[in-house]
């Protein structure tokens, strides 16, 4: 299984997947650009969502009391704005530039082949568009690791504009399923420029793809750290990325 761990050293390159060629001709969105001032104007009617799954089920979801749960890589939208009315509200949001985008998550579980793990996509109207499972014949995580769902794989193509509702959950074979969902909008045409430190997913997988291509790279993984830490995550920043992981319906 193939891991690229994340240093601690710190540096800035990379932005979001606009037609970069190398991690030095840019720079990747900084703490101040993601914490923007309000939340992104098209989202609509509220959109609630879970970031953080709960603790210790029983069977593959036993955790230590040192681990952290299983985690989207994603902004909760609520720390962006001063003035929050409602705080239990947690909408879990990014914009993507692809139509086809990756969603990441931190998976904590050691799985085995019996482990279940799905990931399910909606349309606002919460028709389910698709739902898939962990591949268990194929390479998976064995041990705390970060993994991505990509949507190309799965071949679905999001429409532009449109919220789409995803949800990743880990079937624990003792106990309750654990549970983590939020939402994702497809915006094509840069019409958002301005904000781009809100197409969060689109940084994470152009940074990932260039830390395995090139594991020995001095900037990319300080900058994969600097992300996650930008949006609270930084508990997660020492979790190995595994190029791993297929979803089947």
């Amino acid at each position: 299984m193939k891991c690229i761990y994340v240093s601690t050293y710190l540096s800035l390159s990379i932005t979001m997947g606009w037609g970069i060629s190398s991690p030095s001709q840019a720079q990747i969105p900084s703490a101040d650009i993601i914490q923007l001032a309000g939340r992104p104007s098209n989202v609509g009617h509220p959109r609630e969502g879970t970031r953080r799954g709960g603790g210790s089920r029983g069977g593959v979801c036993d955790l230590p009391a040192n681990v952290p749960s299983l985690t989207a890589l994603m902004p909760d939208t609520s720390t962006w704005v001063e003035d929050v009315t409602d705080e239990a509200t947690e909408v879990v949001f990014s914009f993507t530039n692809r139509a086809m985008p990756d969603v990441w998550f931190y998976l904590p579980y050691s799985l085995v082949a019996s482990s279940r793990v799905a990931f399910t996509l909606k349309d606002t109207s919460g028709d389910t568009l698709r739902r898939t499972q962990l591949d268990t014949t194929g390479e998976m995580p064995t041990r705390p690791s970060i993994i991505r769902v990509s949507l190309a794989e799965l071949d679905l193509s999001l429409s532009p504009a449109t919220d789409y509702h995803w949800y990743l959950t880990v079937y624990c074979e003792s106990g309750p399923p654990i549970s983590v969902d939020g939402w994702i909008n497809y915006q094509p045409d840069n019409s958002l420029e301005q904000s781009r430190g809100q197409f969060l997913v689109d940084t994470l997988s152009v940074l990932a793809d260039h830390q395995f291509s090139s594991p020995d790279n001095d900037v990319t993984q300080p900058a994969w750290r600097e992300l996650l830490e930008s949006i609270g995550l930084e508990d997660i920043t020492d979790a190995p990325l595994v190029n791993c992981c297929s979803f089947v319906e």
